[in-house]
């Protein structure tokens, strides 16, 4: 089916069309609009249907749109956990949207394998290390805009900081180490 996203800018958008091939009626752009306002225009944009799919890969509130959007039977991925005060329950019948609905829930743990597992089981990141470096190779796959912000120092970092909250930031920051 057809591919729904969202964006805090033009850029932004302009980089899923042009990276991604992902339409412009595709893209919400989200600046200034409640939670509530997103879920709306996004099922709008699904031709008034609510989506068998839902991915997260914000957490918080985007989280919480995931669940609004999803439809009965649904499934929602998410790669982050929330805090243990996140206002959704997932085990309880109530008031959880996902027992509510009958959601399938994935959590999907990237660093699973090297915080819980032996080394035998460190051998799936060379796998998908190599899948990943293959795409790069066919621009498949674009990496994300760097910033290099100069040699690690408290300067660099107050700068950092200073973007990161101000919502100055475009793709990562990147500080040099010198050896």
């Amino acid at each position: 089916g057809p591919i729904f996203t969202m964006a805090g800018s033009d850029e932004s958008a302009n980089f899923l069309i042009k990276h991604f091939s992902i339409p412009s009626d595709h893209i919400l752009r989200y600046q200034g609009l409640s939670l509530k306002e997103m879920a709306h225009q996004l099922i709008e944009m699904n031709k008034g249907e609510r989506f068998y799919f839902a991915l997260d890969f914000v957490g918080d509130k985007a989280k919480e749109l995931c669940l609004e959007v999803v439809d009965f039977f649904g499934h929602i991925a998410t790669v982050l956990p929330e805090s243990d005060d996140f206002p959704i329950p997932v085990w309880g019948r109530s008031p959880s949207p996902i027992w509510s609905k009958s959601l399938s829930l994935h959590m999907i743990f990237v660093g699973a394998a090297a915080i819980a597992g032996d080394a035998k089981s460190w051998t799936v990141y060379k796998s998908q290390l190599g899948h990943i470096a293959k795409l790069f190779e066919k621009e498949n796959l674009m990496p994300p805009q760097t910033e290099i912000l100069g040699e690690l120092s408290i300067q660099t970092v107050q700068q950092a900081h200073q973007q990161l909250e101000e919502g100055h930031t475009k793709g990562k920051l990147i500080m040099k180490i010198s050896h």
